[in-house]
């Protein structure tokens, strides 16, 4: 794909890409936090605590902070995704940039 870089003004800049990837995977542990805090409310909402015919809401609540604690893998692997893809942007445009100002220098 080209990109028309003529300047390394126009890379993208992985850095700022990076940082909010570490933003996002530091979102991802609150999900972790609100998974722990529902496992603390699923031993609180045992059969001797709450029950209707012999039904309880633990395994439901546990289910539920199961699924949320999956989300920080998924948040992680997103954000490990959009490294990937944004380093092999920077590097097709990098070698862009490095053919376009041998060109120009053959040029001269």
């Amino acid at each position: 794909m080209a990109y028309g870089i003529t300047s390394s003004s126009q890379l993208i800049d992985v850095a700022t890409i990076n940082s909010g990837c570490d933003v996002i995977e530091d979102a991802g542990d609150i999900f972790k936090d609100c998974s722990n805090k529902l496992n603390d409310a699923a031993n609180v909402c045992d059969k001797d605590a709450l029950s209707v015919d012999g039904e309880c809401m633990q395994p439901v609540i546990e289910d539920l902070a199961d699924s949320i604690k999956a989300l920080k893998g998924n948040i992680r692997e997103f954000a490990s995704q959009v490294r990937n893809v944004a380093s092999e942007i920077y590097n097709a445009q990098l070698a862009e940039l490095r053919a376009y100002e041998e060109s120009q220098k053959n040029n001269k």
